[in-house]
């Protein structure tokens, strides 16, 4: 027996049809809060934005 076909027969021994399981499992997800993740505003400037030294690696362009 596949892992598919497992997954099917629990499903089925739970909730006797896929669409008892999927009526269920869009009610779960409709009923769960919403997670918001803050935002950067307004976004840092990256490290490497400006050379810090005047080194002998430094951007030829910079001059």
């Amino acid at each position: 027996m596949t892992s598919a076909q497992r997954l099917l027969a629990e499903i089925l021994g739970r909730y006797g049809t896929v669409d008892a399981f999927l009526a269920r499992l869009r009610r779960a997800l409709d009923e769960a809060p919403t997670i918001e993740f803050a935002t950067l505003t307004p976004w840092p400037e990256p490290a490497w934005a400006e050379p810090t030294t005047r080194g002998r690696h430094r951007r030829t362009d910079s001059d």
